[in-house]
């Protein structure tokens, strides 16, 4: 039998100062102890923090004991959770939503990445991301979307010939950035090659709907997956299991995509993505998305139901052992060719108790911060130029960070 749970009224917690000593604590792990730990979770399981029997815990009033523990209220695989399965354990998304450029604050929590990046680092990053406008703007010749309906009327032979008139001007723009410094040219190449197979995806796209077959969830996380290697990201598509001990019940996930990289020993995720295949049936409602250039107006449940919000959560809290920034998981919500960036940020304290007690059900506090948000941004369309323009810098950013150690960005000294 199913627990259906009715939302109590928000309640917020305030940890007292033995709390917060367990969380100034906990943040002072020393950065080997931290490896260790995120090299057994990444291999499927995540860590279970000791507790004295003293030690405090916030109490949560109006849930019995039975009620916490009882697994039939927490599905064990995120992929059936709700956006109330996130809330019971004090996670919420943010009320709306955040730039990008807010993202690159992810440098101040984890192992390696650095911003802004200074110096010749920051002409490679320019570069890269300035060739790769000129390279993707020639996307706008394809008149058709690949997210229309599938019809036997598609323009196969002229959509095709598009394609690869545009691979004939990126091998012209390939020529031109051999003039450039020899050391951006290597990662320019690196790129190139991942250009000109995203056109080809595109291509068997295209036949595809020539055929009248209908485009499926596994052809967007594919070409998603290859829109995300130009930017020098590692993609992992065959993913491995993840695990949480909840309470007394032990919950998993299976994300979509994954991204990685080596800091430089483990493995990291660097992000986490979740596909969803009809979030938004309606076509006008699509429309409107796509022309809200207004961020602060933009609230999550407009485009994503409480369905994939759930799963999603899910996801992002299980891969906090496995993430490259401490404390925070970063993640992606793919909707056709739109997506949304992601991520939850959660104190060591929110995630101990979790894991003790099954059940929080209101918003932590932790030293006068919030603890268990999501923030994200609006939805951006990669087909769309304006879109892609708006992301490149932060994508970029972070696949050069997610290269293997010899070619990753050095800091600068000052």
């Amino acid at each position: 039998m199913r627990c259906f749970l009715i939302p109590e009224m928000e309640r917020v917690y305030t940890s007292t100062d033995e709390e917060s000593s367990c969380v100034d604590e906990q943040a002072s792990e020393s950065v080997t102890d931290i490896h260790k730990r995120a090299s057994k979770d990444f291999h499927g399981t995540s860590s279970k923090r000791s507790r004295s029997p003293g030690s405090d815990t916030p109490s949560v009033s109006g849930h019995s004991k039975k009620k916490r523990n009882d697994p039939r209220c927490l599905p064990p695989s995120v992929s059936s959770w709700t956006r109330h399965c996130a809330e019971r354990l004090g996670i919420f998304f943010n009320e709306k939503a955040s730039e990008i450029t807010d993202f690159f604050a992810l440098s101040e929590k984890s192992y390696a990445f650095e911003y802004p990046l200074k110096g010749g680092n920051k002409t490679l990053l320019d570069t890269l991301v300035n060739v790769t406008k000129e390279k993707m703007c020639k996307a706008r010749k394809l008149s058709w979307s690949i997210t229309e309906g599938a019809t036997q009327g598609f323009p196969f032979l002229e959509e095709s010939a598009r394609c690869q008139e545009i691979l004939a001007d990126l091998h012209d723009i390939a020529e031109k950035d051999e003039d450039s410094d020899i050391h951006i040219v290597q990662y320019l190449r690196r790129s190139h090659y991942k250009v000109e197979e995203f056109f080809m995806q595109l291509q068997k796209l295209y036949l595809k709907r020539k055929d009248g077959k209908k485009l499926a969830e596994s052809d967007f996380t594919e070409l998603l997956a290859g829109f995300t290697r130009i930017f020098l990201l590692n993609v992992e598509e065959v993913i491995s299991k993840r695990t949480l001990k909840i309470g007394n019940s032990t919950v998993s996930s299976v994300p979509d995509l994954c991204f990685w990289a080596q800091f430089p020993f483990p493995l990291y995720s660097v992000a986490v993505v979740a596909v969803a295949e009809a979030v938004i049936p309606d076509t006008v409602k699509l429309d409107e998305m796509k022309q809200a250039d207004e961020h602060d107006i933009f609230e999550i449940s407009m485009a994503v139901g409480n369905k994939v919000l759930g799963q999603h959560a899910g996801e992002l809290l299980l891969e906090v052992g496995n993430s490259a920034f401490r404390n925070v998981a970063l993640g992606i919500i793919c909707m056709r060719t739109m997506i949304i960036f992601t991520y939850l940020e959660i104190s060591p304290k929110h995630l101990a108790l979790i894991e003790e007690k099954g059940d929080v059900d209101c918003r932590l506090q932790i030293n006068g911060k919030r603890s268990g948000t999501i923030y994200y941004t609006r939805p951006y369309d990669y087909m769309v130029e304006k879109d892609r323009c708006e992301i490149l810098e932060f994508l970029f950013w972070l696949g050069l960070h997610s290269l293997p150690l010899d070619y990753r960005p050095k800091p600068v000294k000052e």
